[in-house]
């Protein structure tokens, strides 16, 4: 017989007890460009129905989204799409500011009008200085309302005092903010000291932090993530889920193990209702991405979870045909996709069983063909794994997509070209290519950006994310290594590796990054040279505007440098 279907999360219906005497608290969550435009924002849902839950009046801002829709098209690929992410983090953000005051202003009106006594911003590093500015616009329309930045560029607490420094931002949330949000909330609404807040910093004559804040330990606990405020937005077809916090692999390049505070794992039951109320709620769902490092962690949540999907599957599909004939065909309409992680876990029959259950693509973190480079990384599986697993999942009917990163401390040329023969041995299996837009990002709190020397790396320390350098392997060898996979994946016509696909941005670009690199180096004339060349390129009028600047920025730091010496 099948399950019966949850409606509702385990927090639904639950209102928190307060103790003090505060009106109602009115809080606007707000996420700024830039970022996906694809789902509905998981974090502000996830905690909007927390804050929601805890007796608070919430309203969510996709400024992100909604700012999207109202430029013209083509402003919309410059700003957006994934070939011009190299602006995003800096100069994009520049030059979007000075472009869109209006919309900046408009945004600042429409939160002010609700009269919150808490913005709340959801801060990345590629949205952080135009949700700097808005902050700024409405703090000053508004003093009393409390400006509130979290989000992943506020996990580290060097992060999160930098932003509190700024004059429009009064208090940052460092880490995970599902306990510490809403006591927040509460503590500012009964006029008690933020001192007794643990996980935030704020002003008061000075920074203060006031140390190590709380982690949900039992994630089932949380409620579902509420979706409606965006409907008006997206389509609502594809939606996000969330069944992981943290990871339980060491990988040295990567940032999730020391974000977040430990690892947690979500019950297949409870992830399985979550789906279940979505699908009750948004009738146009019809996929879901999986948000969690990977979903092979536990052998036995993923199998009862994709049981669940199984045989459930009738309640779960839509009226596209009638009922006794999607049983006759076995037709699964839900589907879903998620990172999954080399290991023994991903066995044939599992495969199979996913499939079976919606999984309709699974992305690997492949990252190297050589078995040398993957030990150095601490990847715990070995090269005849990965084409056993990347063959068994093609087997099964789930699409594969990889991705692969150039030029980690301790390659050789004979390990890139190991990376060249894997992709040419196993490309038939493979549906996308993923080449990492970074090359090799090396970013705290990662094992070997603070142990640097361990993996030969030259100074200073700490390294530079991007520019980093060891003898015989510098951003241009990465560049030039990308260069020479991103043409064999072309002439192997991987489905998903096209000009067409926005995969091959950091070619279109090359003088651009040269440029940067050389300015790193101090190679002045080289970098001239490179800015000159990308300056006699046919680029949209958007794109050659913020070329010009950064070119004119670089010119006049010559002149300057010229001038002192």
């Amino acid at each position: 017989m099948p399950r019966t279907l949850h409606t509702r999360g385990p927090h639904m219906n639950r209102r928190a007890s307060h103790t003090g005497a505060g009106a109602l608290m009115k809080i606007a969550l707000i996420k700024c460009p830039f970022g996906d435009i694809e789902y509905p924002p998981y974090n502000i849902s996830l905690l909007s129905a927390i804050l929601a839950g805890s007796g608070h009046e919430v309203k969510n801002f996709d400024f992100n989204k909604s700012m999207y829709l109202a430029l013209k098209k083509r402003d919309r690929k410059v700003r957006w799409e994934p070939e011009h992410q190299w602006l995003q983090a800096g100069t994009m953000q520049s030059d979007f500011i000075r472009s869109n005051r209006g919309m900046l202003t408009s945004a600042a009106e429409e939160i002010t009008r609700l009269k919150p006594s808490i913005a709340g911003f959801s801060i990345y590093q590629c949205n952080k200085d135009i949700s700097l500015e808005l902050a700024a616009v409405i703090k000053d329309r508004d003093p009393s309302i409390t400006v509130v930045f979290g989000g992943p560029e506020c996990y580290l607490r060097k992060n999160a005092e930098n932003l509190a420094c700024n004059r429009q931002v009064d208090i940052a949330v460092i880490g995970e903010a599902d306990i510490t949000l809403p006591l927040l909330a509460d503590t500012l609404r009964d006029g008690g000291p933020l001192s007794g807040v643990k996980g935030i910093v704020y002003k008061e004559n000075g920074l203060r932090f006031t140390g190590k804040g709380a982690a949900i330990k039992d994630i089932d606990s949380l409620p579902y993530p509420d979706f409606s405020s965006f409907a008006g937005l997206y389509r609502m077809d594809r939606l996000p889920v969330q069944s992981v916090r943290g990871c339980v692999n060491r990988c040295n390049f990567c940032t999730q193990t020391a974000l977040w505070q430990k690892y947690r794992q979500m019950s297949a039951e409870r992830l399985f209702s979550e789906i279940s109320f979505q699908l009750q709620r948004h009738e146009n769902a019809r996929f879901f991405h999986f948000l969690d490092p990977a979903i092979n962690f536990d052998t036995g949540v993923l199998r009862k979870f994709c049981a669940m999907m199984r045989d459930n599957r009738l309640l779960l599909l839509k009226d596209l045909m009638d009922r006794d004939m999607r049983e006759k065909c076995g037709i699964m309409d839900i589907q879903w996709a998620a990172n999954a992680y080399i290991n023994g876990v991903l066995a044939p029959d599992v495969l199979l069983e996913m499939k079976k259950a919606g999984c309709c693509m699974l992305t690997f973190g492949i990252e190297s063909g050589s078995q040398n480079v993957l030990d150095r990384m601490n990847k715990k599986f070995a090269i005849k794994e990965a084409e056993e697993v990347i063959y068994n999942t093609y087997k099964a009917g789930i699409s594969v997509a990889a991705n692969f990163m150039f030029g980690f401390p301790g390659e050789t040329e004979d390990d890139f070209n190991d990376t060249l023969r894997f992709l040419k041995r196993n490309a038939k299996y493979i549906s996308i290519i993923n080449p990492s837009f970074n090359l090799c990002d090396i970013s705290d709190p990662s094992y070997i950006f603070r142990h640097p020397s361990e993996f030969g790396i030259c100074p200073p320390y700490p390294p530079d994310p991007i520019f980093w350098k060891t003898p015989g392997n510098t951003y241009k060898t990465r560049f030039g290594r990308y260069k020479a996979f991103y043409k064999l994946a072309l002439s192997l016509e991987i489905p998903n590796l096209t000009e067409d696909a926005n995969q091959g941005y950091l070619l279109k670009f090359e003088d651009l990054y040269l440029a940067r690199y050389y300015r790193f180096e101090g190679e002045f004339d080289k970098a001239l040279k490179s800015y000159q060349r990308l300056a006699k390129r046919d680029f949209s009028s958007t794109l050659k505007k913020i070329i010009r600047k950064e070119i004119s920025d670089f010119r006049d730091g010559m002149d300057a440098l010229k001038a002192s010496r």
